[in-house]
Parts: C-alpha cells; sequence; structure tokens
C-alpha cells in the first residue's frame, strides 16, 4: 500500500485526501522515529504485522499488511481506534 506520511502531527490521523492515503503522526522524522511509528500505529489500527518495503527517507512510503488486502487494511485504518 502507497501512503504520504507527514510527521510532527499534532495526533496520529489517517485520510484520503485527492485519492492518497495520508497518514499523520506526532513523532519527528529524525534517525528513524516516524518510520518506528507509522509501522506500531499501522499494526495497532489493523491488528495485522506491518512492514516497511520503502520509503525509509521519504514522505512517501510503501508498506506490506501481512493477511491483509489493501481495501481490508484501509477500511480498519479509518474506522476509529477501539482497544484491539
Amino acid at each position: 500500500m502507497k501512503l504520504k506520511v507527514s510527521p510532527n502531527a499534532k495526533q496520529y490521523r489517517v485520510e484520503v485526501r485527492d485519492g492518497r492515503i495520508v497518514v499523520r503522526l506526532p513523532a519527528k522524522p529524525v534517525e528513524g522515529e516516524a518510520n518506528k511509528a507509522l509501522v506500531k500505529a499501522l499494526e495497532k489500527a489493523t491488528g495485522a504485522r506491518v512492514t516497511l518495503v520503502s520509503g525509509a527517507k521519504t514522505r512517501d512510503k510503501v508498506v506490506v499488511f501481512e493477511g491483509l488486502d489493501e481495501k481490508e487494511a484501509l477500511k480498519l485504518m479509518l474506522t476509529p481506534c477501539r482497544s484491539r
């Protein structure tokens, strides 16, 4: 799944803008902090293992969800967080 990450946000939020999935993270883009926060947040939101495939040093990322297709993962990402 292709994502655009916006670090230094006030809070974690996922939205679709102009057909792109945007993930806003409160983490700073320093020494991989935002990447680690992204993976952790997506794993929590979807309940699946998440792997960052590309984009370690850019805001445009590609991630893979183990056991979920992109449609299922996006639905879970857009659902308000509950204890999972």
